[in-house]
């Protein structure tokens, strides 16, 4: 029998999407879109959300790890016609900026 915190994570991890900008404007516009850093494991901190840990909520957002985006941020990511991988804990959307790793934005790495 699985332990019930791998069985949620799995779940939170069968529901993670990928949509670009234009999707999750009505998120945006009701103040339910929190953005992610890179560095935050998606699935991690849904499942944080869902049992409340507020220690590691407070941690992301203290290190602006997690945050609301901004109006510029918004316009750029429409006009690049960004995508998102996202997954809905109710009542927030939780959306990290989709890096395409075989396209020229993806990060360079130095030598």
């Amino acid at each position: 029998m699985n332990d019930p915190k791998t069985e949620l994570l799995s779940k939170i991890e069968s529901e993670i999407l990928l949509a670009p900008i234009h999707d999750l404007e009505p998120h945006i516009e009701r103040g339910a879109l929190l953005l992610l850093d890179q560095k935050v494991n998606l699935a991690q901190c849904a499942y944080d959300i869902s049992i409340d840990n507020k220690s590691a909520i407070e941690a992301l957002l203290d290190k602006q790890l997690l945050f609301r985006a901004n109006a510029s941020q918004i316009a750029e990511w429409k006009s690049a016609k960004r995508f998102f991988h996202f997954v809905i804990v109710a009542p927030f959307v939780l959306a990290q900026v989709f890096v395409d790793l075989a396209t020229s934005d993806a990060p360079k790495k130095s030598k």
